[in-house]
């Protein structure tokens, strides 16, 4: 199972925008087309939540992204493969950076529920304006722009008095 040891090494990387191959569903999914790695996609697949819609086309997951159109389906969906090939991959490192933005409320719970299952294997470092990973976060961390001690205004108003 995908949840019964810590990451193989390395580090994965899933941005945003969802890189797509010329491939089938399942082997955007694993990446590298070996049987551990097919069976790991399966897995992944199914802790992202994308099985049942997956298995209602025509060829399931041996739909081929290109010559069906699939790589023009909804960006979430495409975020959603994504997100299983970084799991399926098994990192010891997966950083996201904003990578559910596309998904609407109940596939994005469903990848945080996800994510929250395979931090306990792999260390999670996640990007999302939306919020969505504080609630399973060991840590947070808030980067923004640095809040001035002084208004300008008020600067100049002193320097003048």
């Amino acid at each position: 199972a995908l949840t019964e040891r810590r990451g193989s090494g390395g580090l994965v990387y899933v941005s945003e925008e969802p890189t797509i191959f010329n491939a089938t569903i399942i082997e955007n999914i694993a990446g590298i087309a070996e049987a551990q790695n097919i069976q790991r996609a399966y897995g992944a697949a199914d802790l992202i939540g994308i099985t049942e819609f997956v298995n209602t086309l025509p060829y399931g997951f041996d739909t081929h992204m290109r010559e069906t159109g699939m790589h023009e389906s909804s960006t979430g969906f495409l975020q959603q493969i994504n997100l299983a090939r970084a799991i399926a991959q098994d990192p010891a490192v997966l950083m996201l950076s904003d990578c559910c933005s596309k998904l609407d409320d109940a596939m994005k719970a469903r990848a945080v529920q996800a994510l929250r299952q395979v931090s306990e294997q792999i260390s999670v470092i996640a990007y999302d304006p939306s919020g969505a990973f504080d609630r399973i976060a060991d840590q947070t961390i808030s980067l923004g722009v640095p809040q001035r001690q002084q208004s300008l205004a008020s600067f100049i108003a002193r320097k003048a008095a």
